[in-house]
C-alpha cells in the first residue's frame, strides 16, 4: 500500500523547477503483494535490473522523524544487465526498505510500495517497470496520472492513424490550473512522440468569469514510452522532469 507520510510531502510539493530529465537506472519486475506471517502484513518479490553501471544501496527504515531514520545498510556494485532479487515487507504505513541507485552522475532512491487506490506499483524517478510491448497510438487514448506527485494529470486523445493529442493539467492552487497541449504522430518503433506545437495556458477561476492566459506557443518536446509508463520532456521549460505517467484504471 502507498505509505502516507512521503505521499503527503509529495502532495504539498510546488510545481517542479526546470531541470534535465531523469534517465532510468533500475528496471523492476515485481510480484503482486501477498499475506506474510514473517512481515505481519504483506510481502512482495522484486527483481532489479541495472540499466547502467551503478552502486545499489539497501537501507532498512526504522522510523520517521522529519525524514526516514535508518538501521542496517548494505551496498553492492552492479554492471549493466546485472540483476538482484529481493523479498520486501510491504506496510500500509512507513515502508520497510529504501533502495538507492547511484550511477551516471545521478543518485535516485525508491521505497517499494503499492497504491492503496488501484494496487499498482508506486515508482520514483530513476526506477521504471521492466519493458512491456510498446502501445500503438489508439492504445494510448485515455487518462494518465503522475504516480510520483499524484498532482499532474494527462489526457490523450487518439485522432486517427498514428495521430494523438495530449493535454497535461497541473493545478497551481485551488483557483489556478496550468494546461499544456501538444499533438503529433506517435512513432511506435521509437516508442515516442516528438512535437513542435506545444502551448501553455494558465486558467484562473476565482468565482467570476474564467480567465485564460496563453503563456507561450510553438513549444517543443517529446513523450516517451519506457518501462510501462510515459515520460514527458518539455524542452521549453523542462517542467515535470520527475513525472512518471501511469494509466488511470
Amino acid at each position: 500500500m502507498k505509505h502516507p507520510i512521503p505521499a503527503l510531502l509529495l502532495a504539498l510539493a510546488a510545481l517542479p523547477a526546470a531541470a534535465q530529465g531523469t534517465d532510468t537506472l533500475i528496471t523492476i519486475t515485481a510480484s503482486a503483494p501477498r499475506a506474510s506471517n514473517r512481515c505481519g502484513a504483506q510481502e512482495a518479490d522484486f527483481s532489479l535490473r541495472a540499466e547502467r553501471a551503478l552502486t545499489l544501496e539497501q537501507r532498512t527504515i526504522t522510523g520517521y522523524n522529519d525524514g526516514f531514520t535508518y538501521g542496517n545498510r548494505t551496498s553492492s556494485t552492479m554492471k549493466r544487465g546485472d540483476t538482484q532479487t529481493l523479498n520486501v515487507c510491504i506496510s500500509e504505513g512507513i515502508p520497510a526498505l529504501e533502495i538507492c541507485a547511484k550511477g551516471g552522475g545521478q543518485e535516485k532512491c525508491w521505497t517499494p510500495a503499492y497504491s492503496g487506490e488501484d494496487g499498482s506499483l508506486v515508482l520514483a524517478p530513476g526506477f521504471a517497470l521492466a519493458a512491456s510491448a510498446p502501445p500503438d497510438a489508439a492504445a494510448l487514448q485515455g487518462a494518465w496520472e503522475d504516480s510520483y506527485s499524484g498532482r499532474c494529470h494527462m489526457s490523450i486523445t487518439h485522432i486517427k492513424g498514428d495521430e494523438i493529442k495530449v493535454q497535461v493539467n497541473w493545478a497551481d492552487g485551488a483557483a489556478t490550473d496550468n494546461v499544456w497541449t501538444f499533438s503529433g504522430r506517435w512513432d511506435k518503433a521509437q516508442q515516442k512522440l516528438a512535437y513542435t506545437n506545444g502551448t501553455r495556458v494558465r486558467v484562473e477561476d476565482s468565482g467570476g468569469p474564467i480567465k485564460e492566459t496563453r503563456l507561450w506557443s510553438k513549444g517543443t518536446g517529446t513523450l516517451q514510452w519506457q518501462g510501462g509508463a510515459l515520460y514527458w520532456h518539455d524542452a521549453k521549460e523542462q517542467v515535470c522532469k520527475d513525472c512518471i505517467f501511469q494509466r488511470v484504471p
